[in-house]
């Protein structure tokens, strides 16, 4: 069974930069956003990448408590649909569709860090 996800209205956005101390230098952090789950469960996740891939948009999120270190963030790839009521959702991808659309966030990462 694919697992569904709605965003919560109650949405808040983050900061892109955010200054810790005047002392550190500035960190980068990501927009958190709430999604609801099929059993009406609400996770947080930050939210990695948005991205259009053959004719499908995707965002790319994590678990904002997992560690920071990119090499061991588990990233979840989630497929937006629009449900009947025009509402935004979103779909857990897998095999071939997750493959492809995994790489290509990868290849967003890498293009982004040169």
């Amino acid at each position: 069974m694919t697992e569904g996800f709605e965003t919560n209205e109650g949405l808040n956005e983050a900061s892109g930069m955010e200054a810790q101390d005047e002392t550190e230098e500035l960190e980068e952090t990501y927009d958190v956003i709430e999604l609801v789950d099929e059993e009406g469960e609400t996770q947080e996740f930050e939210l990695l990448a948005s991205f259009d891939l053959n004719d499908q948009h995707y965002i790319a999120v994590a678990d904002p408590t997992e560690e920071e270190d990119p090499e061991s963030m588990e990233v979840f790839i989630l497929r937006t649909e629009t449900d009947q009521d025009g509402n935004d959702t979103y779909v857990t991808v897998e095999d071939e569709e997750a493959d492809e659309a995994f790489n290509y966030f990868l290849s967003l990462v890498d293009a982004e860090e040169e």
